[in-house]
Order: structure tokens, then C-alpha cells, then sequence
């Protein structure tokens, strides 16, 4: 389906000008995970490992509280086959490094030394899986919990629990599977570019 050209047009002003008007609040996550299997068709099934995934996030403010939208690609080895996808989502923070995230107002600013970073997020997941010589469509929703520790003044080393459950109707006519679920474990690097916009 193809959306109308004025659709495209104020989709395409929209995100440019969300990504302007907060560009200096930019960070970015660089990690690679593995998956515990959890469920297959809906059925228990525990297999280890289920799935592999390196993946690259774009995160920025939204201007609302203290919510960041989560923008992604990733490579992804699963029960269907390696394919890439891309993630779309929310962020919740809840606890960040003293100065590290920058602060959008002179009241945001962070006075007590703290050395951690705390979120809540939730993604979703649209894949693309090669069979045969076409592809077909996967999505997923996944809840995670990302836990940060500064190693330099711009950059975390991260873990991120999370649970993602995986779509795919269309598979039903090349396999068996067409949805299952796992536990992931990522790690990997957060980096926050620039000087603060405010300081204590």
C-alpha cells in the first residue's frame, strides 16, 4: 500500500523536524544480543539459543517528561532465517548519569552524583524474511530494560533484558512456524555526542 503524496510529504517534514529540534539530545546504542527461546506457534518450547542479533539504535527526546523515541536496524538470525529489520519505539527514563543525557530545561539538570542509567522501552519489530525468491513480513513487540554504566564522559557499556514475541501469518506457506517468542540478553555501547546544554 502506498500512502498519498501529501501523507509522505508531512510524514517526511515531521520526522526531519523532530530530529532538528533535537538533535543535541542524540544518543546512540550499538549492541549484539542472543535469544532463549520461549514459545514456538504458541506451544513451550525452550530452545537455546533461539535467535542472534546485532542492532543499531538512533534515541532522541521527544520533548515530553523524560521520554525518548527509539529509531533502529538490525541484523537477526531466528527460527525463520537471517533477515534484517528495522525497531520503532519509546523510551521511559527513569535514572541517568549525572550529566550524561543532556538536560532539556536548567530545572532537569542533575545536581545529585549518580552512576547509573535506567530505562524502560518498547519497541516494535518489523522484519523482512527471505523464502525461496521473495520475502515475507514479520513483526514483533518487544518490552525491554535497559541498565547503563558511564565508562567515559560520552559513552556507557549497556545491558538490556528484554522479551520479544515475533508475528509471521504469511510463513504458513513455506513452514511450520509463523510465531514464536524469546528471552534476549543484549549488550553493547551507548554514545552521546556533544556538551551538555545545561549545567549544574
Amino acid at each position: 500500500m502506498t500512502l498519498p503524496f501529501g501523507m509522505r510529504l508531512y510524514l517526511m517534514i515531521f520526522l526531519i523536524g523532530m530530529a532538528g529540534m533535537t538533535l543535541g539530545q542524540a544518543t546512540y546504542f550499538l549492541t549484539g544480543g542472543a535469544a532463549a527461546g520461549v514459545t514456538e506457534n504458541n506451544y513451550a518450547e525452550l530452545k537455546l539459543p533461539a535467535a542472534y542479533e546485532g542492532r543499531f539504535i538512533y534515541s532522541n527526546n521527544l520533548g515530553i517528561l523524560r521520554f525518548r523515541y527509539n529509531i533502529g536496524a538490525s541484523f537477526v538470525q531466528d527460527v525463520w532465517a537471517g533477515h534484517p529489520s528495522v525497531t520503532a519505539g519509546i523510551s521511559g527514563v527513569f535514572m541517568k548519569p549525572s550529566g550524561f543525557i543532556k538536560a532539556q530545561t536548567a530545572e532537569d539538570v542533575t545536581y545529585i552524583t549518580n552512576k547509573w542509567y535506567l530505562s524502560v522501552d518498547i519497541n516494535s519489530v518489523h522484519a523482512a524474511i527471505p523464502v525461496d525468491d521473495s520475502w515475507v513480513y514479520q513483526w514483533g513487540i518487544e518490552p525491554a530494560v535497559v541498565i547503563g554504566r558511564p565508562i567515559s564522559k560520552k559513552v556507557l557499556f549497556i545491558l538490556s533484558p528484554s522479551y520479544r514475541l515475533n508475528y509471521s501469518p504469511a510463513y504458513a506457506s513455506y513452514g511450520e512456524v509463523t510465531s514464536w517468542s524469546g528471552l534476549f540478553l543484549h549488550a553493547g555501547l551507548m554514545y552521546s555526542p556533544g556538551p551538555k546544554r545545561f549545567k549544574p
